[in-house]
């Protein structure tokens, strides 16, 4: 590929960004302890949290959909090691309720950090195979140990206090919110907004301007 080429290329791929990209694994979801507002549940750390027993969702809803490539729970720092086993679950919605069942991802906890904790809790993430939302679709979702415990820090009123409760196969609804964070993407508008077709038409006056000049 000649010098020109890979100019215009390259100025090619910037303004597709710049016109409708989005930045990958990103934070679009946030209900940390750091949160403005949120305060722990009860005085407590965390409650147990682990697959066959006692294991927590909060429902999720993103207007434009969304994709899901990683998720934070909290819970205190003694709970939970890098390489630890977790699975993370995604279920429909029914009538402001868990429904059928979507989804079961099982992975690890690659970070632990103090991202977005507050005293007494640390963040424990994982990676997980993409989660494709439907727009304003509601969801719920938990991030749980598998089969050790890792906890779960719960927060009063960032949300809308409908956090759910999986305890001996039933569930409950606790009014209060689970402490986690959702990384990935929303999806992108399909059509740019006015500002970036002036910037895409500005960048492709450039870029055919830059290639007269390099040809002569």
């Amino acid at each position: 590929m000649g010098n020109s080429r890979r100019i215009v290329f390259s100025l090619g791929v910037i303004l597709m960004l710049l016109a409708g990209g989005t930045v990958h694994g990103e934070v679009i979801l946030d209900n940390s302890p750091s949160r403005i507002g949120a305060t722990i549940f009860g005085g407590y750390g965390s409650f147990s949290n682990f697959l066959s027993l006692q294991s927590f969702a909060d429902n999720i809803n993103f207007v434009s959909g969304a994709t899901i490539t990683g998720m934070d729970i909290y819970s205190v720092p003694y709970k939970g090691t890098i390489g630890q086993q977790v699975t993370v679950r995604l279920w429909a919605d029914n009538g402001g309720e868990p429904g059928i069942l979507l989804d079961t991802i099982n992975t690890t906890i690659s970070i632990i950090d103090n991202d977005g904790a507050t005293s007494g809790n640390n963040r424990k993430h994982a990676d997980i195979t993409p989660l494709l939302l439907t727009a304003d679709t509601t969801y719920w979702i938990g991030m749980t140990g598998n089969p050790s415990e890792i906890e779960q820090t719960i927060l009063n009123n960032v949300d809308d206090n409908k956090m759910t409760v999986f305890n001996d196969g039933s569930w409950y609804i606790l009014g209060r919110d689970m402490a986690f964070r959702l990384e990935g993407d929303i999806n992108p508008s399909t059509v740019p907004e006015p500002s970036s077709f002036i910037l895409l038409g500005a960048g492709l006056a450039g870029v055919g301007l830059l290639t007269r000049r390099m040809r002569q």
